[in-house]
């Protein structure tokens, strides 16, 4: 019995090792319990039955909930998406949250893009620092706008008339 636990461990130990690198498929049921560990660069499939953590993503990601530590390039489906430096692609969930930049769509509940959003973002909420592209939800933020905003609530934090400081407009917003 204590040599089966022993050669266990040393294969776990094995695939552990070449797991933390870069893979072509992950599978998690919760963070830290999957298969290859979240320092892996995937190029893939991830599937996470709960949450799923990994360096970078260029791929598909179907998760209840996950996390790319870098770099997401790809499709992502599921309830909460979390990307750390920058996404391109498409991400459909609750809530979508790209740390910095994003050049894409992100359509859900809640969207915010820390950084630039290139591209559309369409939910009840919706928030990016700049924004080159399309605002469609019922609150729309942004600092800087390069594109159009529609919603019941359109606020450019930046936006001035004359020396008064619009807080917000309804129905359509614009800035170039």
């Amino acid at each position: 019995m204590k040599k089966m636990v022993l050669a266990a461990m040393i294969a776990l130990t094995g695939v552990a090792a070449m797991a933390s690198t870069n893979g072509y498929f992950q599978f998690a049921v919760f963070a830290p319990g999957q298969l290859p560990s979240s320092a892996t660069y995937l190029y893939g499939l991830r599937l996470s039955l709960i949450y799923g953590d990994c360096q970078t993503l260029t791929g598909l990601d179907v998760s209840l909930a996950g996390r790319v530590r870098e770099r997401m390039r790809g499709l992502q489906l599921g309830l909460y998406h979390r990307v750390g430096t920058d996404a391109k692609g498409v991400e459909c969930g609750l809530w979508n949250r790209v740390d910095s930049d994003m050049t894409g769509v992100q359509l859900g509940v809640a969207n915010t893009a820390g950084g630039p959003a290139d591209g559309v973002q369409v939910g009840i909420f919706n928030t990016a620092e700049t924004l080159t592209g399309v605002q469609l939800g019922l609150v729309n933020i942004a600092q800087r706008v390069f594109g159009v905003q529609l919603g019941l609530i359109n606020r450019i934090e930046t936006q001035m008339l004359g020396d008064w400081q619009v807080w917000f407009t309804p129905f359509i917003n614009a800035g170039w």
